[in-house]
């Protein structure tokens, strides 16, 4: 059953009663088909996402700018807010109006993992050390491996 706030009542979340709404979308979109099940937990916390298109011309070129924002509710996750990405393309053609734009930049906001919180990374335990007559503990090594990862492929 969906339930409206009441009309001057502040709203907590885009989606207060949709839970995981954006990770559904995101996931159905087609676009997204990098997220994995362990991503699934972090973007529960996304609250809305954020678009604007900037234009600027002058005679020999026109630049456009697309920002796309992710704003996160507070999460165990990571300390950001906002985490957004910036395209900037410049348009080859400038007698036609709707030529194909190159990509001049990309940017993104570097994401501030909580310890352990890092989705985009395995920890691998690996033990090190030859095993010995005393029967000393080997010592663990733990080792940080990338994986495939949403916000490791958006967010770069």
């Amino acid at each position: 059953v969906l339930t409206c706030p009441a009309a001057d009542a502040p709203a907590e979340t885009a989606t207060p009663a949709l839970p995981g709404f954006w990770r559904i979308v995101l996931q159905n979109s087609g676009f997204f088909e990098d997220i994995e099940e362990y991503d699934e937990p972090v973007l529960d916390f996304l609250r809305d996402i954020q678009c604007e298109t900037l234009e600027e011309s002058s005679p020999e070129k026109i630049e456009k700018t697309l920002r796309v924002r992710f704003l996160f509710d507070r999460n165990p996750y990571f300390s950001n807010s906002t985490l957004e990405k910036v395209f900037r393309t410049q348009s080859r053609n400038t007698y036609v109006p709707h030529s194909i734009d190159c990509v001049i930049s990309i940017t993104a906001t570097p994401i501030e993992w909580y310890p352990g919180k890092n989705v985009t990374v395995e920890i691998m335990v690996s033990k090190k050390g030859k095993c010995s007559t005393r029967r000393r503990p080997m010592k663990q090594r733990r080792e940080e491996v990338a994986r495939p990862s949403f916000f490791r492929v958006f967010f770069r």
